[in-house]
């Protein structure tokens, strides 16, 4: 199987979205902070490329001419979903290369993560939801893992917000763009 690079997606009428809760500016300038410390301490500046999130559809590959389409799809998705509040609560690992802050039990989450799923994969189970906010991924080496995961794992941390909308992001070859807002209609 011939692996495709996002120019050779682009080139096709193809672009590439995710769909996230992304949290207030606040909240993201403080986790954009940990961010930072992960990339100059840590030396993982992956997690730098997209705005604080929590994905709820993984990246896909969708036809740049159909953009209504997707969008129609979100917009009725989020006309029947009502706001809820999220809990950010400490530090969680994939070990051993990924940090992340813990997102507490939500079922208005879960629910909301359920209807995308079940159509953005046809009905097919999308696999295990464990909602969080990444920090550190792919590029934090096993050693620095272990020395990053030592100053994080009793770090306190607790933010609260209210989530009113969703984002679909787009890939622009480099970084993910918050593209377009879906706010609820509940």
């Amino acid at each position: 199987m011939i692996k495709q690079t996002q120019t050779d997606v682009v080139r096709q009428g193809k672009e590439l979205f995710f769909v996230a809760i992304v949290p207030p500016a606040g909240i993201r300038q403080e986790v954009t902070k940990m961010k930072i410390d992960m990339a100059e301490v840590f030396q993982s500046s992956r997690a730098l490329r997209s705005p604080p999130h929590i994905t709820l559809v993984p990246p896909f590959n969708y036809k740049s001419n159909d953009e209504k389409e997707l969008f129609d799809i979100l917009t009725d998705i989020c006309s029947a979903t009502k706001p809820f509040d999220i809990t950010m609560n400490n530090f969680g690992a994939f070990k051993p290369r990924v940090i992340y802050i813990k997102i507490s039990e939500n079922g208005s989450l879960y629910a909301l993560y359920e209807k995308l799923n079940r159509t953005f994969n046809e009905g097919k189970h999308g696999g295990r939801f464990n909602p969080h906010m990444t920090l550190a991924f792919r590029d934090l080496s096993k050693v620095m893992f272990y020395k990053a995961w030592q100053k994080y794992k009793s770090m306190p941390f607790r933010a609260e917000f209210d989530v009113h909308s969703l984002f679909l992001l787009k890939h622009d070859q480099k970084h993910w763009e918050l593209y377009r807002e879906f706010r609820f209609g509940g």
